[in-house]
């Protein structure tokens, strides 16, 4: 059946992003970016996690894609500072550093 491929296809290239790390990594983003803008062509933003960035949170692809795995859990024995990712009314976004009872906050484009 026709409806059940094209089904399966979609779910099966919805599966690929899920779980492809390329958008993690820090080398190859002009081509990871790319790629992404082809599967979504209209402007939205994804928020990913489970790939650790030294560097804190981020983004590439204009600002599109928003790395926010930090590496805070005990089990990597990553010495990073405390951040998250704040997002006021869908459109804007903060980065927010804790080191040492210092809070900073800094505006992602």
């Amino acid at each position: 059946n026709g409806n059940i491929q094209k089904y399966h296809t979609e779910m099966q290239y919805i599966y690929d992003i899920a779980w492809d790390r390329s958008l993690s990594e820090t080398n190859n983003n002009t081509l990871t970016c790319k790629h992404f803008n082809e599967i979504f062509p209209n402007n939205e933003k994804i928020i990913i996690g489970h790939s650790i960035q030294l560097e804190g949170i981020n983004t590439i692809c204009n600002n599109r894609v928003y790395r926010i795995d930090t590496g805070i859990s005990r089990a990597f024995n990553i010495k990073n500072k405390l951040e998250v990712l704040e997002i006021i009314n869908c459109n804007d976004f903060y980065r927010i550093i804790i080191n040492d009872n210092k809070v900073k906050r800094i505006k992602l484009l």
